[in-house]
């Protein structure tokens, strides 16, 4: 079980937690949480090219549809 000193060190230091504040820290952080793999619903620039290929090839081979993915990171 959590002591209460344990608990008031935890809030204490949750208040200095505050996140990026400059327009720079928020957009490098804003991609931290960026899922990945090929249902992923936006790739990092250097996989790109290569996972556009892949689908391209797969929608060949299974005659789906290609969906175009969001590229912002």
């Amino acid at each position: 079980m959590t002591s209460f000193r344990q608990i008031d060190a935890n809030r204490r230091n949750a208040r200095k937690s505050t996140g990026p504040t400059t327009e720079e820290g928020k957009q490098r952080s804003r991609c931290n949480a960026v899922r990945h793999g090929l249902t992923a619903e936006t790739v990092i620039g250097a996989l790109e090219s290569l996972i556009e290929s892949f689908i391209e090839l797969m929608s060949q081979v299974f005659m789906l549809p290609i969906f175009h993915r969001r590229t912002s990171c």
